[in-house]
């Protein structure tokens, strides 16, 4: 009877990170269907689950998609705060600082715009390769005309990418910005054909 238990114990364990490993798919499918992941959407759950006792990982994986839920219904503020409840116990979820950095840029979300710039940094601290991350960022500091700095952080998220065509898009963007149309139309050009059928791209070529 002791070793069916201990199978037992190991069986829900396995459950447990099989749960956490899933929020991160789940989840991050549910926010890319809105728009709110930025074409980087991964299943990695950024801690070790192995370490994690098995009620904390069902427990995490609820949270998680109570807030996917959350932001689909755009309850900003509880999503906002059950997103920072999440990261203070965990606080090397790069998806979760992601996800805080997108409720602050969703057009009706709050708006803060020096969050979203944090967020979305510590995300690139976690996870430097983060193409998703570079793009959001510098879509955020195109908005606010720091163009330099968003040219750095399209072209990292290019590179890390180069079938992005959120990434070429934003290039595009920030020369047209530049004065310099000629390379701005080559970058959706080059969007275009990623993905022929991108609405942003066709609105960038007035196509």
């Amino acid at each position: 009877r002791g070793g069916g238990g201990g199978e037992r114990v190991e069986g829900e364990i396995e459950r447990a990170r099989g749960a956490a490993r899933a929020m991160g798919e789940e989840a991050a499918a549910r926010m890319e269907a809105r728009g709110y992941v930025g074409g980087e959407v991964t299943a990695s759950c950024d801690f070790a689950t192995d370490k994690e006792e098995p009620k904390d990982l069902i427990d995490f994986h609820e949270e998680s998609s109570r807030l996917g839920t959350m932001i689909l219904k755009k309850q900003w503020a509880e999503a906002d705060a059950l997103c920072r409840s999440m990261l203070a116990r965990r606080p090397q979820f790069a998806e979760g600082w992601l996800t805080l950095g997108k409720i602050h840029r969703a057009p009706d979300g709050p708006g803060d715009a020096a969050e979203a710039e944090r967020a979305l940094r510590k995300v690139i601290y976690l996870r430097p390769d983060h193409a998703g991350a570079h793009m959001n960022l510098a879509r955020l500091l195109l908005e606010q005309g720091r163009l330099a700095d968003a040219g750095e952080h399209g072209r990292r998220a290019s590179a890390i990418r180069p079938d992005y065509p959120e990434a070429q898009n934003v290039l595009g963007r920030i020369l047209m910005q530049s004065d310099n149309p000629a390379a701005a139309i080559e970058h959706f050009r080059r969007a275009l054909r990623i993905a022929p059928d991108e609405a942003e791209t066709h609105n960038n070529l007035g196509l």
